[in-house]
């Protein structure tokens, strides 16, 4: 008898896990999501479709990271190089203008940005070096002007 109570227990606990399965599946706003690193960087074309494809995939989150790129890594098209800041303290705004379009097409598709503002940025190892980019007071007030940068620009698609 006490195994035909613990067999139902284990059966009752099952259908509770089955139910909540089916209840957070039918959840319409769970999110999903893809990073595409440089998607901003592409030609508006490529990003709409990009985005559409998105869509249609039902994510609703999409990853990209602001950073810099030299010229020879071409695993993307189009292969040049790109920079926000470069020398530091010299910020670059016609690249976030392109960031600023990806955010207006998101917007229009109902798909949130996370925007990942790199630290590990080229210019700064060459200012600072491998060690002194992560522990150097100047460092990291350099760091804290790009952030300030990033967070007070306009974007004059939104807004």
């Amino acid at each position: 008898m006490k195994l035909i109570k613990k067999l139902f227990i284990v059966f009752i606990l099952f259908l509770n896990l089955l139910f909540a399965v089916k209840k957070v599946m039918a959840q319409e706003h769970l999110w999903a999501g893809a990073n595409q690193y440089q998607l901003w960087y592409q030609r508006f074309g490529r990003i709409q479709q990009q985005l559409n494809a998105l869509q249609d995939a039902h994510l609703k989150v999409l990853r990209i990271f602001l950073g810099h790129r030299d010229q020879y890594l071409s695993w993307e098209d189009p292969p040049e190089a790109y920079t926000f800041e470069n020398p530091v303290g010299t910020f670059h705004d016609e690249n976030l203008e392109k960031v600023d379009y990806l955010m207006s097409e998101c917007q229009k598709r109902g798909i949130k940005l996370i925007i990942a503002l790199s630290t590990h940025s080229q210019p700064y190892l060459d200012k600072y070096g491998p060690i002194e980019i992560y522990r150097s007071s100047a460092s990291i007030n350099d760091h804290k002007n790009r952030f300030t940068h990033f967070l007070d620009h306009f974007n004059s698609y939104l807004g």
